[in-house]
């Protein structure tokens, strides 16, 4: 086994981690961020220290950035570009990195890194092991990109093993508190049997009918919800893709096989049985129509963003004005049509632009200095927008947004009155069950008496460490404190009220003899020692770059 990992890895890793090279493109982003420890926005900021590295530098940002996003690729198996205190783990890893330089912690061994390598994410299975055909199917989807060498890969590895000791050094053997671990055994594995009642909130239909002064003490007292935000009205061009597809010519077949070949996933087989082999040549002819018309939707989408592109350019060079007899005469030559657009803010784009988040915020920077948007792709192909007029954010007065603030005034008491009932239902069925009604009776009778649908059911015996598949997540919270005999509070979720009646709970054995006590305490502690150490190395960049930064700041 270990003898094939290192032959794929040495075979395969360049096609692994191309697409990498787009995670740390979009990781750049932050570069140019004037709040950001990496980089900074004024140019003329040369030198920016951090460590033995220049964060003024693009070579040193990008060495930051690329090690930082193959080592999460890797170990975790999700994209650089899905986390969000990114740059935050990038700047920490290098801390611990140069410390493990300055501590001289040796490299690990061939065999120490063959052993990690199996230990990855990226490359396991459903059973958390490694999976050798999981590693080589996801090689298979992988488009080739641009080259990282298997040197880069393994020195992130060795840099990782590195990393990890260092953090072990100093975050030390942790600690647990005797009542920590008794807390969480006592919410993991005390054992309950419930029954819940479930209260369709749709049921509950109060009256409601506000008066003008309350509608207007509501308008006054949320006049910040009812701001009419910056609108912009503008027209467009667009550069459809399906008016291109007519005119594309079929694709040879060694193109549309090898498309395929490279984006099988995208082109699931509908019949396939469950445990059937899959056949890939059989399974192209029966997608191969399929295969054919996204090669020419995705050729006619970048033939249209080609053309908008260039179109854009066009009006630029010319410097022709929106609206002139000269801008007319431009669009009739190309047999391009305008097309006008009521007002629009970042909230509310017309349907017609499509869902592209660029749209808006491209739409908003339009004005009289600037006429004429870049191409924008949309979801239909790619637009132009011709700036009209920009109308700044104001405050309506009551009359114009009525109707809404009546809506809101009316949901908004409805959701008070519900939590309202939540508690007089509560009250009523713990009254019933003290009377010697059943969970199920008393919350059907208290339920009917308020007018409203209830569903009830019962759970066995289970611990929150082996949850049944049908429990309630929302009742968790609920859990917290609730006693045998007791009813909980009502537990709001979306357009339900939960209720759960605790018929019976064993608390588990709380003793040190226990050996979940013993497992337990070291999860706590070594979670503590993680926490310590990233706590750590989190200081440790703040006041490394707080050396460099501008004075007050």
């Amino acid at each position: 086994m270990i003898s094939w990992i290192q032959k794929n890895l040495q075979q395969h890793y360049r096609i692994v981690f191309g697409l990498l090279l787009v995670l740390i493109i979009i990781s750049f982003v932050f570069i140019t961020n004037a709040s950001s420890g990496i980089g900074h926005a004024d140019r003329k900021v040369q030198k920016t220290p951090f460590f033995d590295l220049n964060l003024g530098a693009k070579d040193d940002v990008e060495k930051i950035t690329r090690d930082a996003s193959i080592a999460i690729e890797l170990q975790y198996g999700m994209s650089a570009g899905s986390i969000p205190q990114f740059q935050e783990l990038a700047l920490s890893r290098y801390a611990a990195l140069h410390m493990a330089n300055q501590l001289h912690v040796p490299a690990p061994s061939k065999t120490e890194l063959t052993d990690y390598i199996k230990t990855l994410r990226a490359f396991s299975g459903p059973d958390g092991q490694f999976d050798a055909k999981r590693y080589d199917d996801f090689r298979k989807t992988l488009s080739t990109g641009k080259s990282i060498s298997e040197a880069q890969i393994s020195r992130v590895l060795s840099d990782n093993l590195r990393i990890e000791r260092v953090n072990q050094l100093v975050a030390g053997p942790g600690y647990a508190l005797p009542a920590d671990v008794k807390r969480e055994l006592t919410l993991a594995d005390t054992s309950w049997t419930l029954a819940t009642a479930t209260i369709d909130r749709a049921s509950f239909t109060p009256d409601i009918k506000p008066t003008e002064a309350e509608l207007t003490k509501y308008f006054e007292e949320n006049a910040l919800a009812y701001t009419i935000p910056t609108q912009v009205s503008v027209s467009y061009v667009e550069f459809s893709a399906d008016a291109v597809l007519p005119s594309l010519p079929a694709p040879a077949e060694a193109d549309v096989r090898a498309f395929y070949d490279n984006n099988a996933a995208r082109f699931p087989i509908a019949d396939r049985k469950a445990g059937e082999t899959p056949n890939p040549d059989a399974d192209y002819l029966k997608v191969r129509s399929d295969v054919e018309a996204a090669m020419k939707r995705a050729l006619a989408t970048r033939l249209a963003a080609t053309a908008a592109g260039d179109t854009a350019l066009a009006l630029y060079d010319k410097k022709l004005t929106v609206g002139s007899p000269e801008f007319a005469a431009f669009l009739a030559q190309n047999k391009l049509t305008v097309k006008d657009l009521p007002p629009f803010s970042q909230a509310n784009v017309p349907a017609e632009l499509g869902l592209n988040p660029a749209i808006p915020a491209e739409a908003l920077k339009l004005s009289k200095d600037r006429l004429v948007s870049d191409a924008i792709p949309t979801e239909k192909g790619s637009v132009i927008l011709f700036w009209k007029d920009t109308f700044a954010s104001r405050q309506p007065s009551f009359l114009e947004v009525r109707a809404k603030v009546s809506a809101d005034y009316i949901d908004n008491e409805k959701a008070k009155r519900f939590t309202t009932l939540g508690q007089t239902l509560r009250t009523a069925i713990q009254a019933r069950i003290k009377a010697g009604d059943t969970f199920e009776k008393a919350a059907t009778s208290a339920a009917a008496s308020s007018n409203v649908k209830v569903e009830t059911k019962t759970l066995p015996a289970f611990t929150l460490r082996q949850p049944p598949q049908d429990f309630n997540g929302s009742l968790y919270e609920a859990l917290q404190n609730l006693n045998k005999g007791e009813v909980s509070a009502m537990i709001v979720e979306s357009d339900k009220g939960h209720f759960a009646y605790a018929q019976d709970k064993k608390i588990p054995d709380l003793s040190e003899t226990n050996p979940q006590y013993t497992t337990t305490l070291a999860r706590i502690a070594q979670a503590n020692a993680a926490g310590n150490a990233q706590a750590f190395f989190r200081d440790l960049v703040t006041q490394e770059l707080a050396k460099s930064a501008p004075a007050g700041r």
